[in-house]
């Protein structure tokens, strides 16, 4: 791994494209100026770096800056921006440099505090230490109070959305949920959030996180925070958690799938499901499936349907869960109306033309 500190300042670079090349936007070598110089005579973006376009975020400058001043350790002592360097990233940045293709106007460049500690793109920081340059394209930034947050609550977030996949212009390695979950318990450890639904949930509405994936995370923070089970926050499960579950708390030793219908020992058969909190009917068709299948092949069997609502909301959870109780009563009444009534002769299947000779027909 690259961990590697300048020394005295070199001698400056005296062209543009000694540096970067020449496909850095608005900047010219018609006057033989450097980049240091362009950065001091021009005021905010005039050197069109790729700017955080955040409402928690303040620009003060942009700089292309002396790399010896640059630090990644506050002045407590510990890091500004606490996730891993990962090496392969370093020398994709060092690639980038090496054939004159870094971009500060597509790549956002390092953000740095007013005392130049990194706060994100400390990959490109070390590829530039190890390429032995001398400055580094850098953006000045000040972390806002917002929506009633601590503005150092937002360099969490921060640190968390530029690494998400949206942000395709900022990342350089995917966020992992690890990181998502710790964003969340260190605001809260840090009394920046408290312990309860509404603000988990919001910290992942500001991580960026979609309101289908956010049960697990919601689960997952709130298991790391617990220590008893008096928690108010509703439980969510994943596949695991459901067969865990039900593994310890019932008397059933098979589950079975769509693919695999097998009997438990005492001739019953069980299936697992994990409903979305959403108008959808692909997994309520998916379940009265397997029920018909199941039946077919077993048809003296009893069926068990374990389910969950894959939801942190009590209002969700209590809603949607009725609907699931009344699934399969309600779709046997439409089935066997639907039997009573009908006629093979009523239903006409219409391939539409897609092979060669077919298509020719119509043309």
């Amino acid at each position: 791994m690259i961990i590697k500190q300048k020394n005295a300042l070199s001698n400056t670079p005296n062209k543009l494209t000694q540096i970067y090349g020449k496909k850095i936007k608005n900047l010219t070598n018609k006057d033989n100026i450097t980049l240091v110089q362009s950065a001091v005579l021009n005021n905010v973006n005039k050197l069109n770096y790729k700017l955080p376009n955040k409402p928690y975020i303040k620009v003060i400058r942009c700089e292309f800056a002396d790399i010896n001043k640059l630090k990644m350790m506050k002045k407590d002592g510990t890091l500004m921006d606490s996730r891993k360097i990962i090496s392969r990233n370093v020398m994709n940045f060092r690639n980038i440099l090496r054939n004159n293709e870094f971009r500060p106007d597509v790549f956002t460049p390092t953000l740095v505090n007013e005392d130049y500690e990194i706060i994100s793109g400390k990959h490109k920081y070390q590829a530039h230490l190890a390429e032995d340059k001398t400055h580094i394209p850098v953006i000045v930034i000040e972390f806002l109070p917002y929506q009633g947050k601590k503005a150092d609550s937002w360099r969490l977030i921060w640190q968390s959305v530029e690494n998400s996949k949206k942000e395709r212009f900022y990342t350089c390695e995917d966020r992992t949920d690890e990181q998502i979950i710790q964003t969340t318990v260190t605001q809260i450890k840090l009394n920046y959030l408290k312990h309860n639904y509404e603000d988990i949930n919001k910290s992942l509405i500001d991580q960026e996180i979609p309101s289908v994936d956010r049960a697990k995370y919601i689960t997952a923070i709130n298991d790391l925070l617990s220590t008893n089970s008096n928690t108010k926050i509703m439980l969510s499960y994943t596949t695991d958690r459901m067969h865990k579950f039900i593994e310890k708390n019932t008397s059933a030793d098979v589950i079975s799938t769509k693919k695999d219908i097998q009997k438990d020992s005492d001739d019953t058969i069980n299936f697992t499901f994990n409903f979305k909190p959403q108008v959808s009917k692909d997994l309520d068709n998916a379940c009265i499936f397997n029920i018909i299948n199941a039946k077919i092949k077993y048809p003296e069997s009893k069926i068990k349907i374990y389910f969950a609502i894959d939801s942190c909301n009590k209002e969700k959870i209590i809603s949607f869960r009725n609907q699931k109780l009344k699934l399969i009563p309600d779709s046997v009444v439409k089935m066997k109306k639907f039997l009573e009534n009908f006629k093979p002769e009523d239903i006409e299947m219409i391939p539409l033309p897609q092979l060669p000779n077919e298509v020719k027909k119509y043309e």
